[in-house]
């Protein structure tokens, strides 16, 4: 199972090349996931993906990869201005964002559950975009695949208080109270933090579609573990960036 999800809007646009992609998910995310992904998915270029640990870390790719490139350890977020390499992002509920400087030709992804939203991982994103490559947010587009909604992100048992920490950063509107149950809403808050960093509104395409109630059956770790009560997903959502060589679309 491997298939594209939708274009958005970054398909208009010359320069790069996006998908989104459901694909069969191995029990971690590993070097030999990777590979076999990149080659299931007859990519041309080598595939750079993080290890994901809910941080706010990123790194800048400077320098080619290697062919048999390792998960990159450590950090949620990776930025480049090359084009000889894809920027994969792996997503199960959490928020995996694409973003695309068009006027100076950077890339970027990053990967925010609430605890990256929390440490403003769009923020340190935007900043090393800034302060590295000369970016002016007004130029960045930002779109993002399927994640949770407010409609089912339900953290009433959560026992870290997520949802104080919420209300306080975004206001009461990043909590939607259904009687005694709370629910977040990441995307609300995102879009506010992306806001405050000077992305203008019209660029960006935050998706509405929830990963655990929507009819495509998106992969939900939210979904599996608390409806279904199983162990563990089979599938994740894989989202890619690339620039084209010649500035068109592909």
């Amino acid at each position: 199972m491997g298939y594209r999800l939708f274009p958005g809007f970054f398909k208009a646009i010359n320069g790069i090349h996006t998908t989104f992609y459901i694909e069969k998910l191995r029990s971690s995310i590993d070097r030999k996931t990777s590979q076999d992904l990149s080659r299931r998915l007859g990519l041309a270029k080598p595939l750079a993906v993080m290890e994901q640990v809910h941080s706010n870390s990123v790194l800048v790719i400077k320098s080619a990869l290697p062919k048999k490139q390792e998960i990159i350890q450590g950090v949620d977020a990776l930025i480049t201005k090359r084009d000889d390499v894809i920027l994969g992002v792996y997503s199960g509920d959490c928020v995996a964002a694409l973003c695309f400087d068009q006027e100076k030709r950077v890339i970027a992804v990053f990967h925010a559950g609430y605890n990256g939203i929390l440490s403003d991982i769009s923020g340190k994103v935007i900043y090393r975009m800034i302060h590295e490559f000369d970016s002016n947010p007004r130029d960045i587009l930002i779109q993002t695949a399927p994640a949770i909604q407010s409609c089912c992100y339900n953290v009433s048992d959560a026992r870290d208080n997520r949802v104080q920490r919420f209300s306080s950063q975004f206001g009461d509107d990043a909590i939607v109270k259904q009687g005694s149950n709370a629910y977040l809403d990441l995307r609300y808050a995102l879009k506010r933090q992306l806001t405050k960093h000077k992305i203008s509104r019209k660029n960006m395409l935050l998706s509405r579609e929830c990963t655990a109630c929507s009819e495509n059956d998106y992969p939900s770790h939210y979904r599996t573990k608390f409806i279904e009560k199983k162990k563990q997903r089979e599938y994740t959502l894989f989202s890619t960036i690339e620039l084209t060589h010649d500035g068109s679309t592909t």
